[in-house]
């Protein structure tokens, strides 16, 4: 019950105020002040009335700083701790349990905002200086500050700069770079004369291996990755500017243990790991062990050919100095859309273990408006996780169905897929025959499959393990309860499942091209409605979408 000793100022049901903004106008109304005998408030809130009345706060053993309280009455960036939002709502929500809460979560999205806008105003300033935490009065002359965040700058981080390069202005900036590099090979391939090319591996036979016949070299960079780039980018901006920051409000998380930014140097080894595996295993060793040494002894081996060996088997198209040129840049391109990939399922793997993590720090869940607040997070993130799982699966499905192709004796890719759903359902007697050729691309494309599952089993397991948690009282319903409609975990679990049984039966059963086909129809539907029709859950109101 709220105190009628007391003058309770009802939060704003929807506001545009950063938190600074709101501060000024609580205080100066004197919202949560005692009333005088007239039934007015007793005066505006001061620094020092505030500081006293939150360090008399009975379960508040630390108390506040006054110093710190003059920060919230300045005009600053600085914001409020999560701990201080949440003695800050006791003194607005005058001690009454729900209005302490409906107060906690209005300031935390105010708290959001305000965060927002600073992120905003950085980028436009250029400024690549980390803004101070919150509560934290500066006690650093400026000298030493200027000269802090000079040494910061200087110090290059690649855990920093590989997630700033999927945190832009725009979600199309890096799907632009990946089509502007896929766009340079074709028209290398088309000069070269490569882009529509066969060979002959035997007599009758002429195997198209051309540029613009490969979807792996086409469907891949011109949809699929672009798709995966723009909704992961679309999540971490979410994540960043309101998701985090309105999770850490709901839950109370104190101090809201490690920033972002933080969370992101702690996985400088995963980002160090994946440039390694990229430019080192996947162009220096094998362009150089495979294409570049085949080119050079002028036999193709047992290898498969495509079209960036064609010199060997097609010199009056292509030359090798050509062919050892274009074949490197092919190989660089392949290291650096393999690097923004596995940088992707890093920084998703980084989300939903710091959404499991925050919400692992709250002691309890109080109301159900809270909870749905966080099944709205989760929602969001599993939506997307979901969607990249999918569209990562299909980028090893890419790889696996071209190394297929050329590893057998159709003619053209098309008509191979053509003739095995024709020879299953008895109208064709042809059946696809295999070339004596190996191709490295097979291992490769299982590893970014298995890599895929592992990510989107991560978090899962850490997006369900919090819907499934109680709000810390024996008889509170869980997350998944209040949020009606919730996630269909075992849908989303057998769709994934069936991708990858579909891309280990690629080439390995008469049929396999009948099932591909469902399962794009499957992933195209589960792109569309990753949430199956499912009742909508209740969004954050500082923007989620």
């Amino acid at each position: 019950m709220i105190n009628p000793n007391k003058y309770y100022v009802p939060p704003p049901p929807t506001g545009e105020s950063d938190i600074k903004e709101l501060l000024k106008h609580l205080t100066s109304v004197g919202a949560g002040r005692p009333l005088d005998k007239h039934g007015f408030p007793d005066g505006p809130w001061t620094p020092d009335n505030l500081a006293e009345a939150i360090s008399e706060i009975e379960s508040n053993h630390a108390g506040v700083d006054l110093r710190t309280v003059q920060t919230w009455f300045q005009d600053n960036d600085r914001g409020v701790s999560p701990d201080n939002i949440r003695w800050l709502a006791r003194v607005f929500g005058c001690d009454d349990p729900e209005a302490t809460s409906d107060w906690q979560i209005a300031l935390g999205e105010a708290q959001a905002r305000l965060a927002a806008k600073r992120r905003a105003r950085k980028k436009a300033a250029g400024a690549s200086a980390t803004p101070e935490p919150d509560d934290q009065p500066s006690e650093q002359p400026v000298e030493a500050v200027v000269n802090n965040d000079q040494a910061e700058r200087r110090r290059f981080s690649l855990a920093r700069a590989s997630e700033s390069l999927f945190s832009g202005k725009s979600p199309l900036n890096l799907p632009a770079s990946v089509w502007a590099g896929c766009v340079t090979l074709g028209v290398l391939s088309y000069i070269m004369g490569v882009h529509s090319v066969t060979y002959s591996p035997a007599v009758g036979l002429h195997k198209q291996v051309g540029f613009l016949w490969a979807p792996n070299w086409t469907v891949l960079e011109l949809v699929i990755l672009p798709l995966f780039l723009v909704i992961l980018i679309n999540l971490l901006t979410f994540w960043k500017d309101e998701g985090r920051s309105a999770l850490v409000a709901v839950c109370g998380a104190a101090d809201n243990e490690e920033s972002w930014e933080d969370k992101v140097e702690a996985f400088a080894v995963s980002f160090w790991t994946v440039t390694f595996v990229c430019f080192v295993i996947v162009f220096v060793v094998q362009w150089s062990g495979v294409h570049l040494r085949a080119l050079l002894q002028g036999e193709t081996g047992n290898i498969m050919v495509d079209w960036n060996i064609m010199a060997i088997v097609r010199p009056e198209v292509i030359t090798a100095p050509e062919a050892i040129v274009l074949s490197m840049l092919a190989f660089l391109y392949t290291a650096a859309i393999c690097w923004v990939f596995l940088v992707g399922l890093v920084l998703l793997y980084m989300i939903a273990h710091d959404f499991n993590a925050i919400c692992r720090a709250s002691k309890s869940y109080v109301t159900d408006d809270q909870l749905s607040r966080i099944g709205a997070v989760g929602a969001r993130v599993m939506s997307a996780a979901f969607r990249c799982s999918i569209l990562g699966i299909f980028i090893a499905t890419c790889i696996k169905l071209q190394a297929t192709y050329l590893l057998s004796d159709g003619d053209n890719i098309l008509n191979w897929l053509r003739n095995d759903t024709l020879s299953v359902l008895g109208l064709a007697d042809v059946e696809n025959g295999w070339l004596d050729q190996r191709a490295l691309a097979n291992f490769t494309s299982f590893l970014l499959l298995f890599t895929t599952c592992c990510v989107f089993l991560f978090c899962f397991v850490q997006i369900h393990a919090v819907f499934q948690r109680g709000s810390g009282t024996q008889h509170a319903p869980n997350i998944g309860e209040v949020a009606k409609g919730g996630i269909p975990w075992w849908k989303m679990l057998a769709v994934i499942m069936l991708l990858g049984v579909n891309f280990l039966l690629i080439g390995q059963i008469s049929g396999f091209s009948i099932l591909l086909g469902i399962c794009v129809l499957v992933a195209v539907y589960s792109l569309y409605d990753p949430m199956f029709e499912q009742a909508p859950l209740r969004e954050l109101e500082t923007g989620g979408n």
